[in-house]
C-alpha cells in the first residue's frame, strides 16, 4: 500500500514539473503592455518572481524528504527523485531571475523621479 501511495505521489509531482515549467512566467496582462505601464509591469514581474521563488522552495522541500527517504526499488530510487527535484527547483529560481531582470528592465523606462 505504501509502494503505490510513493508511485501516486511521484507521479503527481512529475505532472507539476511539467505543468509548473511550462507556465513559469506567464504573459503579463496585455491592458499594462498596451498603455506601456512601466511601474505595472515592474511590480507585475516582481510579484511572478516571488512566486516562482516560492515554487523552488516547495521542490527543494520534496528533494529533501528524497534524501532522507531508504533506497526503494524501482527505476528510480529517493536519490534519483532527488536529483530531479533539485533540478526542477533551479529551474524555478532561474525563471524568478528572469522575472526579475524584466522587472529591472522596465524600471529603467520609468520616468525620472517616478517610484516603482
Amino acid at each position: 500500500m505504501f509502494k503505490h501511495l510513493v508511485v501516486a505521489a511521484l507521479l503527481f509531482s512529475f505532472s507539476l514539473v511539467v505543468q509548473g515549467c511550462a507556465k513559469k512566467i506567464h504573459i503579463p496582462p496585455q491592458n499594462l503592455i498596451i498603455r506601456e505601464d512601466h511601474a505595472g509591469l515592474v511590480n507585475y514581474y516582481n510579484e511572478r518572481a516571488q512566486e516562482i521563488r516560492e515554487e523552488a522552495k516547495v521542490w527543494d522541500t520534496l528533494a529533501e524528504t528524497y534524501e532522507r527517504q531508504a533506497e526503494i526499488q524501482g527505476k528510480l530510487g529517493p536519490k534519483q527523485r532527488a536529483v530531479h527535484c533539485r533540478a526542477a527547483a533551479a529551474s524555478y529560481r532561474k525563471a524568478a531571475d528572469e522575472a526579475n531582470a524584466l522587472a529591472t528592465e522596465h524600471g529603467q523606462k520609468l520616468p525620472q523621479g517616478v517610484m516603482q
